[in-house]
């Protein structure tokens, strides 16, 4: 399964691009990080868009393995997401992961001084 756009950057701001599709109908905005080198206003780039089913099948292993074995931090953090579907958003859950084990380095940092 694979998508190419291909479209011009607009305008920049001082963190992202805004890219222009083609189709004149839908705009990107894409954090300059993620652009090539010396990628400025009126140049015109082909986005593909690409299925990766590996980091798919990575990503739902890693997020089972979470939920088998949390550990205590992870356990309450757990609990303050009560109504959060995993399944259904797997990239979400990863930023919350990754927020969850920032905030617990925090606590740990914390109550050990």
């Amino acid at each position: 399964m694979k998508k190419e756009l291909i479209g011009s950057i607009d305008r920049i701001t001082e963190q992202t691009a805004c890219i222009i599709l083609n189709d004149d109908e839908h705009q990107l905005q894409i954090p300059l990080e993620l652009l090539p080198d010396g990628a400025d206003e009126g140049m015109a780039f082909t986005i593909t868009i690409e299925r990766n089913e590996e980091e798919e099948k990575r990503l739902a292993e890693e997020i089972a393995a979470l939920k088998e074995s949390p550990s205590q931090e992870e356990r309450f953090f757990l609990l303050l997401f009560t109504d959060y579907e995993p399944l259904l958003f797997p990239r979400t859950q990863m930023r919350l992961r990754r927020d969850r084990l920032k905030l617990t380095t925090t606590l740990r940092e914390t109550l050990s001084t």
